[in-house]
């Protein structure tokens, strides 16, 4: 579970054309940090927590250092994740002082960077320069003192994706590995977005895709996390990777919470299409609180998508459905979170081209094994008695007992040998 606490909410001095907390920001453009609520709230949680905004760095380097101190003093560490327009030497000093690690999103230098808009070209372009000074000097940093060595997170689109630019895309991911950048996240479009010019055929975003992971095999250290973590569910690996590949709905952020500007509760921003942070009532299903608000988690979505035809946007006999599980709610089809993610064939292709390359490993994808059925059916009963089961445990599990000849059945397991549940 990652913490997230917006002391500004969504305010940020950029306007990215595809940025997904645009709703909550036309709600209320200006978010004012309540320091007296918002430190209650994280007085009451039980784990870490990562800064996150809109841009948390808006917020004074006084109350700025309070908020890392009090992580650092719990627990060790803390995380901010920013543009990285506002770095100073003085926030690195925070950095080092109270081991934060920062994240900073950009998508790349000069024109690849301008669908983070802030009011004209040359003020875009300025601050795009600016974050990459940013970058460079943690970089430097970093060398003496490691957890300073930032991650990255990139949007792919069509202006920095496109068949006309991706070639500069391409020798800016050699300029960070040379730099020392080892994690770089590669993020989608949602559908939201009011930039259609920006979005990609999922075609050539799959194709763009799999080049970056062609390249990622020449480079010295730097890697992509998206498909560091498609190996790791083709192999029941569910328990490393990030929240889009868990089941989530809009009340049912499962790996991410928030705490807003004023102390109160959130979810995940990118399922809020309302401009509301809406939370979950008290009702049945399993019992949830969080810093006292009292909720219950459901599963409808991965309930309706099991059972629907891929066809009406659902995933049923989908080869892949357990590990995606619909991929991130916020992508939904139509802007629907019910249906699976508009970028279906874009992961189907991931997954693949992931199977592919185990199997010349010498690895045997999960997606091969031929009681993968069973795991779903057991799955989706789980979820409907109102459990919220981990599926590499699960499957683990089915795995270990079906070498010992024995088969699963609803509520326990059989002993007698089934020559259909052996793996291929």
């Amino acid at each position: 579970m990652t913490i997230e606490v917006r002391p500004v909410g969504v305010t940020c001095q950029l306007r990215c054309k595809y940025c997904y907390e645009e709703p909550l920001r036309t709600a209320a453009p200006i978010h004012v940090y309540d320091r007296e609520a918002v430190l209650a709230s994280i007085e009451k949680l039980d784990s870490a927590f990562s800064l996150f905004g809109g841009e948390p760095l808006i917020l004074n380097l006084k109350d700025l250092e309070e908020l890392l101190s009090i992580a650092y003093t719990r627990w060790g560490h803390s995380g901010l994740q920013t543009n990285g327009t506002l770095i100073t030497e003085a926030h690195i000093d925070l950095f080092r002082k109270y081991n934060t690690h920062t994240g900073i999103s950009l998508d790349g230098p000069g024109v690849l960077n301008r669908s983070r808009w802030i009011h004209d070209e040359a003020t875009t372009d300025k601050h795009t320069d600016r974050t990459h000074w940013s970058i460079k000097r943690l970089c430097e940093e970093a060398k003496t003192t490691p957890h300073l060595l930032p991650s990255l997170i990139v949007t792919m689109h069509a202006g920095n994706a496109g068949s006309d630019v991706f070639p500069q895309l391409v020798e800016w991911f050699k300029q960070l590995d040379a730099m020392g950048i080892q994690s770089v996240n590669l993020h989608v479009m949602e559908l939201d977005a009011k930039a259609d010019e920006l979005y990609l055929s999922q075609d050539e975003l799959s194709d763009r895709l799999i080049d970056l992971w062609n390249l990622q095999d020449s480079l010295t250290q730097l890697r992509f996390t998206k498909f560091q973590e498609v190996l790791k569910l083709l192999q029941a690996d569910d328990a490393n990777v990030v929240c889009t590949w868990h089941s989530c709905d809009p009340l049912n952020t499962v790996a991410v919470h928030g705490i807003e500007n004023d102390g109160s509760p959130s979810h995940c921003s990118r399922t809020n299409k309302d401009g509301i942070n809406w939370m979950p009532a008290e009702g049945s299903g399993k019992n949830s609180e969080f810093i006292g608000h009292k909720g219950n988690v459901y599963h409808e979505r991965q309930l309706a998508l099991y059972v629907t035809p891929q066809e009406y946007g659902g995933c049923q006999g989908c080869e892949y459905w357990l590990l995606c599980k619909g991929q991130c709610p916020g992508e939904g089809e139509q802007q629907d979170w019910r249906m699976r993610s508009h970028y279906c064939l874009t992961y189907k292709k991931l997954f693949a081209e992931a199977a592919k390359r185990l199997r010349a490993m010498g690895i045997q994808p999960i997606s091969d094994w031929s009681y993968m059925p069973d795991i779903e059916r057991r799955m989706y009963e789980m979820w409907a008695e109102g459990q919220s089961p981990e599926f590499g445990k699960l499957a683990t599990e089915y795995k270990d007992f079906i070498s010992k000849g024995m088969t699963k059945v609803r509520g326990g397991w059989h002993g007698d040998h089934s020559d259909a549940a052996k793996t291929k």
